[in-house]
């Protein structure tokens, strides 16, 4: 949409006026377009980030089309680099080779995007289980920590774990206050300097949620004969696959960085931790 927007001559901002027009056409027929009053500033965001996307993705496809004839290598570089999606740079570069040659070309892309996933996975596992256990214990005690400040109505919602960082989403109506924020980061760095032990349990659903365990997509659970929870010292328990650290000192410090909305009552914090 916004790279058409683009073609028409539409100024960027144009996405938020287009979805208050489908809201308002569709919103008696879909009555929940309505109340998520958050649609309207994610697709803003995405359509500001994507914007910044397609204008380095398109500087360097002018680069590579002015000098030679595009190949898959440049048209999975553009993705990988920049973010480019294949079927768009395909509809942006109108040469007769390039589309004749297509359906070759997207046979080769996916060898090639098959050949990089392995190449991550392959990285990943060379990384993952000493790398971003501090920042997965980490995401424990902010989870914990929001619902001992914000109320027991709390709950995870979503999480992305990186090395030495991670996002975390949850639920509440409204922006914390700078009082919170501090309150938040200030116990899960209280809790990480008790040296808290972080121990592993195989255990059933049902006994990890009479212990008050958090557990996220809680269907998924339902239906195995075994789960891992991790308790971290008395202060929080969550079913989870890992990897985490052994003791919370390994964490090292936590910075709560920024707190902001996803979606209408659905909050993002991201968190960073370092090391001594």
């Amino acid at each position: 949409a916004t790279l058409h927007a683009k073609k028409l001559g539409l100024h960027e901002g144009s996405m938020e006026a287009l979805t208050k027009t489908v809201i308002s056409e569709y919103g008696s027929l879909y009555p929940k377009l309505q109340e998520n009053t958050g649609i309207v500033d994610l697709l803003s965001e995405e359509e500001g980030r994507f914007s910044h996307t397609l204008q380095v993705g398109m500087r360097e496809l002018q680069k590579i089309t002015g000098k030679r004839k595009l190949t898959a290598e440049d048209v999975f570089g553009l993705f990988e680099t920049y973010g480019f999606p294949f079927d768009m740079t395909f509809e942006l570069v109108q040469d007769q080779d390039l589309q004749k040659n297509r359906e070759r070309i997207k046979v080769e892309l996916n060898s090639l995007f098959q050949k990089h996933q392995e190449k991550s996975r392959q990285s990943g596992k060379m990384f993952k289980s000493d790398k971003i256990a501090p920042a997965h214990s980490a995401a424990h005690l902010l989870n914990q920590a929001l619902r001992e400040v914000l109320g027991n109505d709390v709950h995870q919602k979503g999480q992305k774990i990186g090395v030495g960082e991670f996002r975390h989403d949850f639920n509440f109506p409204r922006k914390l206050t700078s009082e919170e924020l501090r309150s938040v980061e200030d116990l899960v760095n209280e809790k990480i300097e008790e040296d808290l032990s972080v121990q592993k349990v195989v255990t059933t659903f049902e006994q990890a949620k009479k212990e008050g365990a958090e557990a996220l997509f809680e269907e998924k659970y339902k239906n195995v004969d075994q789960v891992t929870l991790y308790k971290i010292g008395s202060f929080s328990k969550e079913l989870c696959g890992g990897p985490h650290v052994i003791s919370t000192k390994e964490i090292g410090h936590f910075i709560l960085k920024k707190e902001e909305s996803v979606s209408a009552g659905v909050r993002r914090i991201y968190g960073k931790v370092q090391s001594r």
